[in-house]
């Protein structure tokens, strides 16, 4: 009987289960740090994928013996089960309505970058990312992360999807993906720079008290991204994406709108467009 892998918990990992129990105000300090300093954050970035380079996992990343829960209609599904209703409502073709560069096919989710027949999680169904797609008019890879409602916190979206990406594009994991076609027929080659990571928020940024918190967490989270994108080499872009639901009678019932900066949001949020 083979051994089951031990999987190293790298530093970028770390700040993310931390950041997870913290609350909200203590998250603040944290990504004020990172804005102070984001060379912090591509340093944790490049050791997580020397470290992570290390593991050399076998099998497919998704389970064919493992039955997940149906997705049903948008209007029948709750918080990130309702986006990804929405995507496969839409034939998997998903457009960004101010900005056509960022369109992109959906392909899975769920997608456990541990997921191995040896590494003791053997699901695909255990969380992960939330989903992975494929940029259409830019042909890169996107790891994809959905946040709804009060849950909709921007740097722990941009962490945890940052922890993905460095578990995920090792050349081990590479080789993996190539393998077993995880983004269909695309293969990925990192010497196009091209890895996408996308940050898509529905009904944010929440209600009350926790508004303004969120709006500050969302300044932090777009400047640093902005800065960490041209520095990690493999980094194409940061979109942060906001879906709201449209108010006129439509067949497509949701548009989804791309924010480049802080004030971007302003103007948006004044003219209801997010």
């Amino acid at each position: 009987m083979s051994k089951e892998i031990q999987i190293t918990e790298t530093g970028l990992r770390k700040l993310y289960n931390t950041l997870k129990v913290k609350n909200t105000e203590e998250q603040k300090e944290v990504a004020k740090c990172y804005y102070d300093n984001t060379d912090k954050l591509i340093k944790l970035y490049n050791e997580a994928i020397e470290s992570f380079g290390d593991f050399d996992f076998c099998g497919d990343f998704v389970n064919d013996g493992y039955e997940r829960k149906e997705i049903k209609k948008p209007q029948e599904e709750k918080g990130t089960r309702k986006v990804i209703a929405y995507f496969k409502e839409s034939n998997n073709k998903i457009f960004i309505t101010n900005e056509s560069s960022l369109n992109f096919d959906y392909i899975n989710r769920e997608i456990s970058p541990h997921r191995s027949p040896k590494s003791g999680n053997k699901s695909s169904g255990l969380g992960g990312i939330d989903f992975i797609g494929w940029n259409t008019p830019k042909k890169g890879p996107i790891i994809g992360e959905i946040k709804v409602g009060s849950d909709g916190n921007p740097f722990l979206a941009l962490i945890q999807a940052l922890t993905y990406s460095s578990e995920m594009f090792t050349p081990n994991q590479i080789k993996r993906i190539n393998t077993f076609k995880l983004f269909g027929e695309n293969n990925i080659n990192l010497d196009n720079n091209n890895i996408y990571i996308y940050l898509l928020f529905f009904e944010f940024p929440g209600n009350g008290k926790t508004k303004s918190k969120k709006n500050e967490l969302l300044e932090y989270a777009l400047y640093i991204a902005g800065n960490i994108k041209n520095k990690i080499k493999d980094i194409k872009d940061i979109p942060f994406l906001f879906m709201k639901e449209k108010k006129e009678n439509s067949s497509n019932g949701y548009e989804i709108y791309y924010i480049k900066d802080f004030e971007d949001f302003e103007k948006l949020k004044k003219l209801k467009k997010i």
